[in-house]
């Protein structure tokens, strides 16, 4: 049971750097999509991208999948690089999104199991929380004052008015 913090601490940070890393990604493959494309469209007369803004405007409507169809792609390598961009620029953004719950649903769990930092202000702190201590806390938070449990074991109050951050048992 001792290595489980362990884990959640290693997952916070390798799932930060992958954020970020995500976040590098997209803006790689944007930066890849415009271009490219603007390259293999804008001398063709039948093409809807002539400048660099059509194709940006092409490839968010394209990596969103929005796709409104006012803006065609003409040409072999012109779709072909489409259809790459299509797939990688889906698959990155969904790559943040599931990056950015992650964070989300980890955050919670790291507050459930009292290892998130606490933001709370004019806050009463209980060390060495135990079992006799929950009376006290129940009438500091009576008294209309968050509470900040230092400890080595879940409490059995459930307010939203306490944070925890456990300790060695």
């Amino acid at each position: 049971m001792a290595l489980f913090p362990f884990f959640i601490r290693r997952f916070r940070k390798v799932v930060k750097i992958g954020f970020v890393r995500s976040f590098l990604v997209v803006a790689i493959i944007l930066t890849y999509a415009v271009f490219s494309e603007y390259l293999l469209q804008h001398n063709n007369p039948s093409s809807g991208i002539h400048t660099l803004f059509e194709s940006l405007w092409w490839t968010m409507q394209t990596v969103t999948t929005v796709g409104y169809g006012d803006t065609p792609v003409v040409g072999f390598f012109g779709r072909l690089n489409a259809i790459f961009i299509m797939i990688a620029g889906i698959g990155s953004i969904g790559f943040v999104l599931a990056n950015l719950g992650i964070e989300i649903v980890d955050l919670h769990v790291a507050r459930k199991l009292g290892q998130a930092r606490t933001r709370m202000k004019k806050h009463v702190v209980i060390c060495n929380y135990n079992d006799q201590a929950v009376e006290i806390a129940q009438d500091i938070l009576k008294e209309g004052h968050p509470v900040l449990l230092l400890g080595g074991s879940k409490p059995k109050l459930e307010d939203s008015n306490i944070d925890l951050l456990l300790g060695p048992a």
